[in-house]
């Protein structure tokens, strides 16, 4: 049968033994394709610094919710979701945010999304090099924001798991209750992180 060069969307570039690359550079191009009678404008970052998103960005009239409906914003939400689980921890940030206002997008949104798009495309040939295990070394990172959503003021929190420096899991999420300091946003996170790793090393003992 050969080696697996292509599979569920993503390729696969083994150079070596030793070292294996994912990407979705074909899948990206194809989602890119699928957009660009919307005007997909190019961007370096896949959501601008300073960028505050809000649900009183959405629409305000019936005319304005009726052009809304009209724009694939959930069907562009799931093509940068599926890359963003599978080879590009880069946008999870962005995708988190950006889902967050599926049921009544403004325009303002409606633009990001597009710019997260663009970003996506500029940078499609970006690769997950995965290289061979060469010691069960587990490193484990957190990070969260603290009541940055102006709409509840419920933080965002973000981890990603290591072994040998390899990427293996990586999520982004919204808290489930409004933190009441920046260490028990922290700490809500790095709890969820530790479950995390705490799963990873059953699996690896098993």
């Amino acid at each position: 049968m050969g080696k697996t060069k292509k599979l569920l969307g993503a390729n696969f570039d083994r150079s070596n033994k030793e070292n294996l690359s994912i990407y979705q550079t074909d899948y990206i191009i194809d989602t890119y394709n699928k957009f660009s009678n919307y005007n997909i404008p190019c961007s370096s970052l896949p959501i601008s610094k300073g960028t505050h998103l809000s649900k009183s960005q959405g629409p305000d009239t019936e005319e304005e919710k009726e052009q809304m409906r009209k724009l694939p914003y959930r069907n562009l939400i799931g093509c940068l979701a599926f890359l963003a689980q599978r080879t590009r921890p880069d946008i999870c940030f962005a995708v988190n945010r950006l889902s967050q206002f599926q049921e009544s997008p403004g325009d303002y949104h409606w633009h990001h999304l597009k710019r997260l798009l663009g970003y996506v495309y500029q940078t499609r040939d970006q690769q997950l090099k995965l290289s061979e295990v060469r010691s069960l070394n587990l490193n484990c990172y957190s990070d969260a924001d603290f009541a940055a959503d102006p709409d509840n003021r419920i933080s965002v929190g973000g981890i990603v798991l290591m072994v040998d420096e390899i990427p293996i899991i990586w999520r982004t999420y919204k808290h489930k209750f409004v933190s009441l300091s920046t260490m028990e946003s922290e700490f809500t996170t790095l709890t969820e992180a530790a479950k995390e790793l705490l799963w990873l090393c059953s699996v690896l003992k098993f």
